[in-house]
Order: C-alpha cells, then sequence, then structure tokens
C-alpha cells in the first residue's frame, strides 16, 4: 500500500488530490487501502524549504493577476514560500504604501500570498483523463470491477476544479467570516480584494499553532475540552445553520491562538477553503436525522437515514437485514457499555463502509469523522455526534431572523 501513495505523489497534482480523497471513501475502497492513503492530507500541507515552483514564476503570476509588481504591492515579500500543496504555495508578504492604497488596509500589515503551481489545471485536466482511461479497463476486471472507479471519479472532477480557482475559494473564505460574525473564537483569513484572482490570492495572515500540538499534549485537559467542542459546534453550524461546510477540517488545516483572556481561538490555517460543500434542504434535514440517530444509537434509524441518501441508486441487496445488522451493532454496544470508549469516528465508518452514498454527503460524513478523530483525541469523552443533543439551534436562528 505505501508504494500505492507512493505512485500517486509522484504522478501529479490530480492524482494527489484522488488519493486524499479516496482515503476519506471508505464506502469504496479496503480499510488498508484508505489508512495508507490519509498520510497525503498531512504530506500535502508541510511546510517546505524548496517551493514547488520558483519565485520568477511567482512575480510573474502577481504582475499578470494584478498589472502591478511584487515591489508595487508589497513592502516585503519572503523568498521562500511558508507552505506549498499540490494546488499552489503560499508566501509571507507584508503590504507596501500602494497595497495599501489599492486595499483600504494599512501599510505594513502582514498578509498571505498564495499563488497556483504553474500549468496547474491543465495538469489536472490531463491527469483527470488519464485516470478515467484507467477506471475504464479497471472496470473489465472481474477482481477490480466492484471498486467503481469511473463513478467515484465522476464524484470527485468537480471538487477538484473548484480547488483551482482562488477567486473561489475566496468568495468560500468571506462567506465563511460572514457566516461566522458572531462567534467571537473562530476565524477564518479574509480575501484582501481587490487582490483577487484565479490564480492569485491574497488574504490575512493567520498567526497561531497546529491543532496537533495540543492532540500530542498529554496535560491541559480542560484547554483541551474546550477546543474539542468549538470544533465541534463550528463543523455544526456550517452544516445545520449556514448550509457551507468546510469539506477539509483536518488537523493540519487549523490553527489555535489564545485570545485574552487565555481562552482558545480557532482559526483556518492559510492552505485555503476551496473545499466547501453545500446540501439540499432535503439533505440537510437527513443529516440531522442521521446525527440525532447516532447520538440515540438507533441503529435502525442510521440504516434508513444512510438509505435515503442514496435515492434511486442505492445497491443494498436487503435494506431490512441492513437495518437490523445495524441495530445489533449498537445494541452489542450498549449492552457492553461501551459507547463512551468507541471511537465515534469508527462506528460511523463502519456504516459507511456498507452502504453507498453519493459524493457530496459522503464528503460531509468524512468531514464529521476527520472532526471527530481529532476532537475525541484532545477529549476522549467528547463526540461531535453526541453534542448534537446540545446544540443551541435556538440562538443561531435568532440571529438569521
Amino acid at each position: 500500500m505505501c508504494g500505492c501513495r507512493a505512485t500517486l505523489e509522484s504522478a501529479g497534482p490530480a492524482f494527489i488530490k484522488w488519493g486524499q480523497w479516496a482515503a476519506t471513501r471508505h464506502d469504496l475502497f479496503p480499510p488498508d487501502f484508505c489508512t495508507a492513503l490519509e498520510q497525503l492530507h498531512t504530506q500535502a500541507i508541510l511546510f517546505v524549504q524548496a517551493p514547488a515552483h520558483g519565485l520568477k514564476f511567482t512575480r510573474h503570476a502577481i504582475q499578470r493577476a494584478f498589472d502591478a509588481s511584487v515591489e508595487d504591492l508589497f513592502e516585503e515579500f519572503d523568498a521562500v514560500p511558508v507552505a506549498s500543496g499540490s494546488i499552489g504555495q503560499v508566501y509571507r508578504a507584508m503590504l507596501s504604501d500602494k497595497g495599501a492604497r489599492n486595499t483600504g488596509i494599512d501599510p505594513g500589515t502582514v498578509v498571505a500570498v498564495k499563488v497556483r503551481h504553474p500549468g496547474v489545471g491543465e495538469a489536472i485536466q490531463r491527469d483527470f483523463a488519464l485516470m478515467m482511461r484507467v477506471a475504464r479497463l479497471t472496470s473489465m476486471l472481474p477482481l477490480l470491477s466492484h471498486l467503481r472507479l469511473e463513478d467515484t471519479l465522476s464524484q470527485f472532477a468537480a471538487p477538484l476544479r473548484e480547488q483551482v480557482d482562488l477567486a473561489l475559494e475566496a468568495r468560500h473564505l468571506w462567506q465563511f467570516n460572514y457566516n461566522f460574525r458572531h462567534v467571537r473564537h473562530v476565524r477564518f483569513p479574509f480575501p484582501i480584494y481587490p487582490l483577487v484572482a484565479p490564480e492569485v490570492l491574497v488574504e490575512t495572515f493567520e498567526e497561531g499553532e497546529g491543532i496537533s500540538r495540543y492532540v500530542a499534549d498529554p496535560g491541559r485537559s480542560t484547554f483541551k475540552s474546550r477546543l474539542a467542542k468549538l470544533g465541534s459546534s463550528s463543523f455544526l453550524q456550517m452544516m445545520l445553520i449556514d448550509n457551507l461546510i468546510h469539506s477539509d477540517l483536518h488537523p493540519g488545516n487549523i490553527l489555535v491562538a489564545l485570545d485574552s483572556p487565555p481562552v482558545p481561538l480557532l482559526s483556518k490555517r492559510v492552505t485555503g477553503a476551496g473545499m466547501a460543500t453545500h446540501l439540499s434542504p432535503e439533505d440537510q434535514g437527513l443529516m440531522l436525522e442521521l446525527f440525532q440517530a447516532f447520538s440515540r444509537l438507533d441503529g435502525r434509524e442510521i440504516g434508513e437515514c444512510t438509505l435515503k441518501f442514496s435515492k434511486d441508486n442505492q445497491t443494498c441487496p436487503d435494506p431490512t437485514a441492513f437495518k437490523e445488522e445495524l441495530q445489533q451493532y449498537f445494541t452489542d454496544i450498549q449492552a457492553e457499555q461501551a459507547w463512551v470508549e468507541t471511537n465515534g469516528a469508527e462506528a460511523m465508518s463502519a456504516v459507511l463502509e456498507l452502504v453507498n452514498m453519493p459524493g457530496h454527503i459522503c464528503a460531509v460524513v468524512v468531514t464529521t469523522l476527520v472532526l471527530e478523530g481529532w476532537s475525541s483525541q484532545l477529549d476522549p469523552r467528547h463526540s461531535v455526534l453526541e453534542q448534537v443533543k446540545y446544540f443551541p439551534f435556538h440562538q443561531y436562528f435568532l440571529w438569521l431572523a
């Protein structure tokens, strides 16, 4: 399996992104396959010593995007990027007087400048066409036909193309900031208009430490519990109130800063918010029903919700037996009084492996799994699924009125 991951890493941006996406599709791929590919999530956002593209290209890209040079817009511009991924890389810079006049922001403000890699859009289209050809050949092999690679690639294509457009990422960031305007301890980078283009995005530079540090810290239990609850309530607001869900909430994308008094403040790392998901009102209601069923350990209702998500595309051969199997699974957990010790992500993942759901629904469920994973490491007594019971819906509805 390590060889499969290494092959994807060397094949191109679309292959890396597909590997990251495939790692989350426990409903489609074997557990060991998903586990091997999960490392692609962390490797894509590692801080780098050498850029994936050179400073010369970065300077040309900024000139083309804004009809102004790096020296015109920035008083300082770090030559080495602070982070790099398969789509682009991020630089730390400081606005010049001209840059400040153009944006209405104070001169000397530190910003993040994200620049798309050269030819990444064309490379993704080329890689995707090649992947589809391989998928068609694979579907003809009896031992591999069950993977349904053509279907998964079709689901994967749309969000991948969206990630390439940094102007769309800016719109997502603006909307996330508006949605969380009443939430003091959660923030996202602000896009700095008019320095926004499909290939270059300038945004506020977020300071903080990666949340992984706190996940690994054996102490500070009260502080870590507050972090876990803050992460969960933020996600529930995205999903159940705002209907704009950040679909890439792994620990490498989340920073922690200390506000005054010292309470946790979560912010989005500068690597972006290109992946976002909307749900139809019907799916939004079903998702709430699913989470509430999980909090009650109601296996039959969980099975009913997951089958409804798939509508006419469901391939479950015996829905009744499926629901009874889930009910028995959760009955056994209750009988053993093991729910507190059982990771909610593991339970949800077990359900996901048994049923085929549409890509956008799976994206939300997988985001839940990722969040449940790191929040339960912060506080083993905490569960996103359990927090649904206590989510203050009435407060948010008053704000939206």
